[in-house]
């Protein structure tokens, strides 16, 4: 394992530093959109040829053309965002340009990002040959469990992972944002509940080929989470929620990591807060519906 010390240094804020267990860390690193592709392409280039997409962030318009190449798509998307806020495909250099001029923060969204103003962009390439479920695209949200005892830190994921599908059938040749932006919003948790069904239907075989490799991401990625607790106690934990995408060659690729997900999803799982309180509360080693990684 590669422990050297790397600086990554952008011009518009100033260097940040990072390391694997060292003290020099920014952690908003790991859970940034427009960073954590770049931390991992220095830090593990073999893992990130073979779990992450190429994007760039947007820092001149002349970007948008040199990363953007004839007849493929790509994703677009603000920074801050939530809830498939200003998420876009496209083809066309112009037509990013012109949804970046016109896309303007709500009073909605101004409450939600605190801020009016969309700081940044990032352009990614865009997964052309997603695993389908009822012929629609669909992404993972992987719950990662982050837990301090006695400053010993354990890493957890969650087993039933959360099925977030698009609101239309997948149709490479349009660019409708419902068919290709699968956040999920729009669907109840009964919705989302036929949707893990369907997922666990899928070959046995296949279903553990992905486990493996959400195991591998989880076990690569936990090693830049360090969840410092109050001084008041040596113990504590926070989730993670690890999005990741399947191609119909059942390979996985890592999205975007979110530092505060919702649990609306995962309170459909009896087994979530059980653990959870195994865990944590009862000191448990080991609870049913989480592997530790």
């Amino acid at each position: 394992m590669n422990k050297e010390l790397y600086e990554v240094i952008y011009k518009d804020e100033g260097p940040y530093k990072f390391a694997f267990k060292d003290n020099i860390f920014e952690e908003n690193l790991i859970f940034s959109k427009d960073k954590l592709h770049e931390l991992v392409k220095i830090d593990n280039p073999k893992i990130f040829k073979k779990y992450f997409m190429n994007q760039i962030t947007i820092k001149k318009v002349s970007d948008i053309s040199k990363f953007m190449k004839k007849n493929k798509l790509y994703i677009v998307k603000p920074i801050p965002s939530s809830g498939g806020f200003g998420i876009k495909v496209f083809k066309n250099p112009e037509a990013v340009k012109k949804h970046m001029n016109e896309t303007k923060i709500t009073n909605k969204e101004k409450i939600l990002f605190k801020t009016n103003t969309i700081k940044k962009w990032v352009i990614q390439e865009y997964i052309e040959n997603p695993l389908l479920l009822n012929g629609k695209k669909f992404h993972i949200r992987v719950m990662l469990l982050n837990l301090n005892k006695l400053n010993k830190n354990l890493h957890y994921i969650f087993d039933n992972y959360l099925i977030y599908p698009a609101e239309k059938k997948y149709n490479k040749n349009s660019l409708n944002i419902d068919i290709h932006n699968s956040h999920g919003s729009g669907f109840s948790k009964k919705d989302l509940y036929k949707y893990y069904v369907e997922f666990n239907k899928i070959d046995i075989s296949k279903r553990n080929l992905i486990k493996k490799q959400i195991i591998e991401i989880g076990k690569y990625l936990k090693k830049f989470i360090n969840e410092i607790c109050f001084q008041e106690t040596k113990n504590c934990y926070q989730y993670a929620g690890i999005d990741i995408m399947i191609t119909n060659n059942y390979e996985a690729k890592c999205i975007e990591i979110n530092k505060r997900p919702g649990v609306h999803g995962p309170t459909m799982f009896k087994s979530f807060f059980k653990g959870l309180l195994d865990l944590t509360i009862l000191n448990k080693d080991f609870t049913d519906d989480y592997t530790e990684i």
